[in-house]
């Protein structure tokens, strides 16, 4: 997923460099004057140190997340006991259709990428194939409708298009990889069974009371 994240966003932003037109006057200053804006906090932002980056990552960070991430877990949980594993399988949907439906699905609606981990670790164990929750993590958190409307505003309505079509390719074609080298990647490739067989351990309880003290 991080690779694909990295390799998806490099191409999007060549493609709009190369098919979208140059900004006009006064978006480069605008841009400019952003730049300067962002150089000055940067520059008089405190050094947060070990004790500040810990305190960041536990308190600011996970405050900011946990609307997102708590729902998401409990919407996870509730499809694994109401959902056996494989039950979406059955439908026999082909692994492309899969793909191309949650790409349609995920464009246009707001996804956190927080809280799209564990809906995609449940998609999986409900019988979706890996590359159509991979499709799901790439496409939902990087496009929406604000997210679209912002870049067409800023950038012009060309580089929306080409931001959305790329995105979307290289979701897809990340999500096909997947599928086709699964069981190279993952040699026990056997998701639903194992995660629906494992006991919980002491380690499991307790991460999940930590956790669950930290949101609140």
């Amino acid at each position: 997923r991080p690779i694909a994240a990295m390799i998806t966003s490099v191409i999007v932003g060549l493609a709009v460099e190369r098919f979208s037109p140059e900004p006009e006057a006064d978006d480069e200053e605008q841009a400019e004057s952003c730049r300067a804006h962002d150089a000055g906090e940067d520059a008089k932002g405190p050094a947060r140190g070990l004790v500040g980056g810990v305190r960041y990552a536990f308190g600011d960070l996970l405050g900011e997340i946990s609307p997102y991430l708590l729902p998401a877990l409990l919407l996870t949980a509730l499809l694994g006991v109401l959902i056996e594993p494989d039950q979406l399988a059955v439908i026999g949907v082909e692994p492309w259709l899969q793909r191309l439906i949650l790409l349609v699905a995920g464009i246009p609606i707001y996804v956190c990428a927080t809280s799209a981990t564990p809906i995609a670790a449940g998609m999986i164990v409900a019988g979706l194939s890996p590359g159509a929750a991979l499709v799901f993590l790439l496409a939902g958190p990087a496009t929406n409708i604000v997210t679209i409307s912002a870049v067409k505003n800023t950038l012009g309505k060309r580089a929306a298009i080409v931001y959305v079509t790329t995105v979307g390719v290289t979701s897809y074609g990340f999500g096909t990889l997947v599928d086709v080298f699964w069981r190279d990647l993952v040699p026990d490739s056997e998701p639903t069974a194992h995660l629906h067989h494992d006991h919980l351990s002491w380690l499991h309880w307790s991460c999940a009371v930590v956790l669950g003290v930290m949101i609140l």
